[in-house]
């Protein structure tokens, strides 16, 4: 996958400069850049502190409450054979990603709060013009403003994300395969292991304009249904996988058939 082209970035800071213009300078407060480059150190050491302060305590909090609500969550499939999950890794990597989003928000939130009216127009009149996007002679933008757009964007969709990572699993219990799908919540679905129509070992998948190695395991359902161990965000591990494809195997009575693509299984 290309990465964006930088006048593609470019255009998007141009946009962020129509829709979140940054404030005229005061040439009163800022006489000269000289200035503005000093004032700039000073509001960048505030709300760099302010950030960092938020940041590591929203990331700890998030992280900690995602993992033990996901704890909670799964107990009550008591103690299955096997279980897949999202990680706990997973949930703090997210959890980063939203603490983030939610610090930058926080930081301006609580130094608007803080400071007086006459000083906050200050903070974001220098932040603004001392900090262009895309460079020295890039755009200004409000970053207040951009940061309060960027939470409200991307923090719903994290922590939706979050939500749904937790509620997302396979369980392998003593008769059945409990399946809670992504993007499904509470929506549990069993499968007996007298179900399973076939078990395949699988080694390349059809790509949108090639074919690409990509070995996994599928099962196939009685009712054409089709789960595989690269569902639900999941990365296959053909290795480690073939523990409880195997376990699967034994308690279905169904063989492990190897295949070059799913596509191949018998209908």
């Amino acid at each position: 996958m290309s990465s964006p082209s930088p006048r593609l970035i470019l255009a998007a800071f141009h946009l962020l400069g129509r829709l979140f213009p940054a404030p005229p300078l005061d040439r009163e407060i800022i006489p000269s850049p000289e200035v503005l480059k000093e004032k700039s150190k000073r509001w960048n050491r505030i709300s760099g502190v302010s950030f960092l302060s938020l940041f590591v305590a929203c990331a700890i909090s998030l992280g900690s409450i995602a993992c033990k609500f996901a704890d909670k969550h799964l107990a009550a499939l008591g103690k299955p054979l096997f279980l897949i999950r999202a990680e706990p890794f997973e949930l703090w990597v997210w959890a980063v990603f939203l603490a983030t989003v939610l610090s930058a928000w926080l930081s301006f939130l609580i130094l608007r709060v803080v400071l007086s009216r006459e000083r906050y127009h200050e903070f974001i009149m220098v932040t603004s013009h001392a900090s262009p996007m895309g460079g020295a002679d890039g755009v200004t933008v409000h970053f207040g403003k951009v940061f309060c757009f960027f939470f409200f964007l991307a923090g719903p969709l994290l922590a939706a994300l979050i939500v749904f990572r937790i509620d997302s699993y396979t369980a392998f219990t003593k008769d059945a395969m409990v399946i809670n799908p992504m993007w499904s919540l509470g929506k549990e679905v069993v499968h007996p292991y007298k179900d399973i129509r076939g078990i395949y070992s699988v080694a390349n998948f059809h790509a949108r304009f090639n074919d690409v190695a990509k070995p996994r395991h599928a099962v196939v359902f009685a009712d054409g249904t089709v789960w595989t161990t690269g569902d639900g965000m999941r990365a296959p591990r053909p290795e480690s996988d073939s523990l409880f494809i195997q376990e699967i195997a034994k308690r279905s009575r169904r063989p492990v058939t190897a295949l070059n693509f799913l596509e191949d299984a018998p209908k």
